[in-house]
This record gives C-alpha cells, structure tokens and sequence, in this order.
C-alpha cells in the first residue's frame, strides 16, 4: 500500500473533504431511496417487487401502469381487460368495440378530462400513453439529469479516493466500474424502452454496482483522511 496523502493534509481540509463525502453519500442514499418509493407499486401490487415494478416503469404502456396502479380501483373489474388491450398495442378496432363502452361506463372522462389529469376521452388523447415505457422526451431529460448530477459526484468523491494509498490499479478498477456501471445504469432505460424488457436486470446490477463502489470509495477516503500518518507517530 502507498503511502496517502490524505493524512497529511491541513484539518481544515480534512474536514471540507468528510463533509463532501458524507453529503454526497446522503445524497446518493436518499436518490436509491426515493426511487424504490417512485417505482413501489407500479404494477399494481402492494410493496416493492424490483423486477415488476421496473419493467411497468420502463418496459410497458403507461396506459398499462396507470390502469394496475392509480385506476385500478375505478376500472373494477374492467381492469385485466383495459391491461391487456394496453400491453396488445391497443387496437383501435378494439376501443370502439370494447375499451370505450368500458371507459363510459366507469366515466373515466369526469376526471380525465384534459384539465385536472390526462386525456381520456378520445382513442387519439390515450394513444400516446399505449408506447412503452417513459415518453422519449422524458427519458431524455432523465437521462441528462442523472449522467450529468451523478457524474459531478461521483467526479468528487472519485478525485478524494485517489489521494488514497491504495494501490493505483485498484483505485482505477473502483472509479471506472462506478462510471462504467452508471452508463449501464442509464443505458438499461433505453434498452428496456426500445429492446428488450429484460435490461430491467442490467438496470438492477447496474445500480447496486454504483453502490457498491460509491461505499468503497467513501470509506476507504475517511479511513485515509483520519487514520494517523506513520511519521506522526515517530520522533521528529
């Protein structure tokens, strides 16, 4: 192990360098957090289910997530046929014959009305809510949002746990898996939306990856930020 430059650093500087880390750590502690609460449910089932739960967040309709979630209570017992008419494409064919009798008939439009929530009245308002996954647009802004934030942070905390004295070749492995897995991370969105919804797994590693380095990276920083230097113990 190399010696670190850490240790050595002014107390100051030690402190701005722990305050940074342990912010940044919070902060990627409540994003995992928020996003298993923004995702809980999203199938229509009660608690977290990661693979279902995701792949109805970025692999299906959204008029398919909303009908299992939010309206499932409202569509009664309309809601397996509305689901699966979503998941088929939604056939227009089909809406006049089927989903728009059981839409008036549950008077979906007194509340989806264009005002207070989305369009349902006519086949064209629903039919941009039958393409999988989140709107481009959307994942778009996402996208730019999470590569952009997560990268400055992990910039941060990358830049402090290379003062470590851990060896260079470890140093190298932590940061480019935490950036490398971070692009999966955004990537799996995309793949989920347009390929295959089976990327919801890549998105899963992905995720606990970034994690896992990110908790690397930060206690390996403290523990050279505060560990005694070897020469402070010996006589000057």
């Amino acid at each position: 192990m190399q010696s670190s430059t850490l240790s050595q650093i002014p107390f100051s500087r030690k402190i701005l360098a722990t305050a940074l880390l342990l912010v940044l750590s919070i902060a990627f502690a409540l994003g995992y957090l928020n996003t298993l609460l923004s995702y809980a449910q999203a199938d229509g089932e009660q608690g977290f289910s990661p693979v279902s739960d995701l792949k109805a967040a970025f692999a299906e309709p959204r008029f398919a997530v909303m009908v299992r979630g939010p309206m499932a209570k409202n569509a009664g017992p309309d809601v397996e046929t509305l689901f699966e008419w979503a998941m088929r494409g939604g056939p227009e064919a089909e809406y006049k014959t089927t989903i728009q009798p059981a839409m008036k008939k549950r008077n979906c439009a007194k509340c989806h009305n264009g005002f207070e929530q989305v369009s349902l009245a006519t086949y064209q308002d629903i039919q941009p809510l039958l393409q999988k996954g989140k709107p481009v647009k959307q994942l778009g802004d996402l996208s730019h949002s999470h590569l952009f934030g997560i990268g400055l942070a992990l910039a941060v905390i990358a830049c402090i746990f290379s003062c470590t004295g851990l060896s260079e070749r470890v140093k190298a492995w932590f940061i480019g898996l935490a950036y490398g897995a971070l692009l999966c991370d955004i990537g799996s969105w995309w793949g989920a939306k347009f390929l295959s919804p089976g990327f919801v797994y890549l998105l899963m590693v992905a995720g606990a990856v970034t994690v896992l380095c990110v908790t690397v990276m930060v206690l390996g920083s403290l523990l050279s930020l505060w560990r005694p230097h070897p020469s402070a113990a010996s006589p000057s």
